[in-house]
This record gives structure tokens, C-alpha cells and sequence, in this order.
């Protein structure tokens, strides 16, 4: 039989205490970059065609299917949350084992090829238009209205409010200004984007802290691949 040895390489990695931080790492050149992992709420996808969409889980902010139609979304009160906010059955999560199913994207039809789950893909214009409107949490008693408009000409179109209605604000991220990148990040509280990510081809692992089904929702610290590294346990 071949017997084969690898050198083995021993390395500390730190995502600070409390576990702030977020580390990308490259199998060849080491720690490529370590940022705050506090500084966003969602992430846009750069990448691909799955135009998945992410929220921030390391501060436990937390989303849910509003069970509404987006032409509702003028009428919405926070009377609409009543039913929605303690009830699993509405509340969506990231994969942990997909980037392309954010948690936006988890109320998509398996059976339809076109629903992203926050919009459907026309295949004659190549624009995704929104259909779906959400709830979320972004701090410890901040609830939101969200919906995402469409993603057309390499520009994510989105809408967020007080459940109230107030302090509507129309934003965008634009792809091309994160060229390189694998997402795009968006603060919902500063109302800023972020440019957070190393390069995507120069990164294969990196280390955070996120929410997952265990079944129940917990807190995990963890290891997390680029979807170019394929990961099999030995």
C-alpha cells in the first residue's frame, strides 16, 4: 500500500473576544484579512446567479416572512407583526451549507427554477423583481419592514421602514462597485454600504460566528468555506 505524509501546520487564528470579528484565511498564504463582524445587517450576493441575500446572525438579528403582499407595503402597521415575530414557522435563516440561499432567499419554490424566494427571474429582461415583504431585527428593539425591489442591470434595489411606516428609506447596491468581491454588505442602521470582503479568489476558509439549526436556533462559532473549496470529512 502508498503510504503518504503531509507537513502538518499548527496556526492560532483570533476573531477577538466575544468573538467580533471575522477572519478570512487562504490555505497558502495564511490569514488574508480579520474585520468587525458587527459593522453590517445584510450582504448582496456578487457573484453567480442565485442573487442570494444574507442577514448579519452573529448579534442574533433575526428575520421573518411578513406574510404579506408587497402592494401592501403602505398599509403595513406593526399590528402586522402580531402572530408573525413568536412563531418559528415565519422565521427564515442563511444556510449554513449554501452562500446561495441567504436567508431571503429561503421561501423560494423548489419547483420553480425562476423564484429566488424574494423575487422571480425574468429570463427575457434578466431582472429579478421583488415580491416578498420581511420583518426584521437589527437591535435589541429595532424592528424593521423590508422588501427588496428588484435586481436589474447589476443594481440591487431595496426599501426599509419603521413598522410604522416612518423613516422610509429607498437604497441600492450596485455590483460593480464590489468587483472582485463574493457579497456586498449594507448597513441597515448607518444606511451605508460596506466593503468588507478580501478578493474572492484569494480567501478559502474564513472564521465567525453565526446562528444555525441545531434543530433550534443556536449560536455557533465556526468554520465557514469559499464555494470554490471542497470540504470532506476524513
Amino acid at each position: 500500500p502508498l503510504m503518504l505524509k503531509a507537513q502538518v501546520s499548527t496556526e492560532e487564528i483570533s476573531i477577538s473576544p466575544n468573538y467580533t470579528n471575522q477572519v478570512f484565511y487562504s490555505m497558502s498564504a495564511g490569514e488574508v484579512s480579520d474585520v468587525s463582524n458587527l459593522d453590517w445587517d445584510i450582504a448582496f450576493q456578487n457573484r453567480g446567479f442565485a442573487a442570494s441575500i444574507l442577514i448579519k446572525s452573529k448579534n442574533n438579528e433575526r428575520l421573518w416572512k411578513a406574510n404579506k403582499s408587497v402592494a401592501q407595503w403602505s398599509a403595513m402597521s406593526v399590528s402586522d407583526t402580531t402572530g408573525i415575530l413568536s412563531n418559528p414557522a415565519y422565521e427564515l435563516f442563511n444556510s449554513d451549507t449554501s452562500w446561495d440561499f441567504g436567508a431571503f432567499n429561503r421561501t423560494n419554490d423548489p419547483n420553480n427554477i425562476f423564484d429566488l424566494g424574494w423575487g422571480t427571474y425574468d429570463f427575457i429582461t434578466h431582472a429579478i423583481t421583488g415580491d416578498s415583504v420581511y420583518f426584521i431585527k437589527v437591535g435589541a428593539t429595532d424592528f424593521r419592514k423590508l422588501k427588496v425591489e428588484s435586481l436589474a442591470g447589476g443594481v440591487y434595489s431595496f426599501r426599509h421602514a419603521n413598522l410604522d411606516g416612518s423613516n422610509e428609506i429607498a437604497a441600492t447596491v450596485t455590483k460593480s462597485n464590489f468587483a472582485g468581491k463574493f457579497f456586498a454588505y449594507y448597513s441597515l442602521v448607518n444606511n451605508t454600504t460596506i466593503d468588507r470582503e478580501p478578493v474572492y479568489n484569494t480567501w478559502d476558509l474564513t472564521f465567525c460566528q453565526y446562528l444555525t439549526l441545531t434543530p433550534y436556533t443556536y449560536k455557533v462559532t465556526g468554520i465557514l468555506a469559499n464555494d470554490s473549496v471542497y470540504v470532506a470529512k476524513a
